[in-house]
C-alpha cells in the first residue's frame, strides 16, 4: 500500500526557456509518495501513519492511498480524503 500527499493545484513561474515569463498552472502535484505497508492474502490492512506537511496549506492538500499489484503492479483500488486543520 503506498500514500501520497498531493497538492489540489500550484503554480510555477518559468525564468527560462520556452516558457520564460509565463505562469504555469498544475493540478494533482504529489509532493511525497510513501510505501506504508504490504496487504496479505486475507484482504485486510491497518496501520497508524503520521504525514509532515511541512509548510503547506492544509486547505490544498489530500491523501491518497493506493493499493497496488506487487507483481504487475496494477493498481487495485484508490482512495482519497482531503486533510483537514
Amino acid at each position: 500500500m503506498l500514500l501520497a500527499l498531493a497538492d489540489d493545484n500550484d503554480q510555477s513561474n518559468v525564468r527560462h526557456g520556452e516558457n520564460a515569463g509565463r505562469i504555469l498552472k498544475h493540478v494533482a502535484v504529489v509532493r511525497t509518495l510513501t510505501q506504508v505497508g504490504v496487504i496479505d492474502g486475507s484482504g485486510t490492512f491497518s496501520k497508524e501513519v503520521s504525514v509532515s506537511t511541512g509548510n503547506a496549506n492544509l486547505q490544498n492538500l489530500r491523501i491518497v492511498a493506493i493499493v497496488q499489484e506487487a507483481a504487475a503492479g496494477r493498481i487495485l483500488g484508490v482512495g482519497s480524503a482531503r486533510l483537514s486543520n
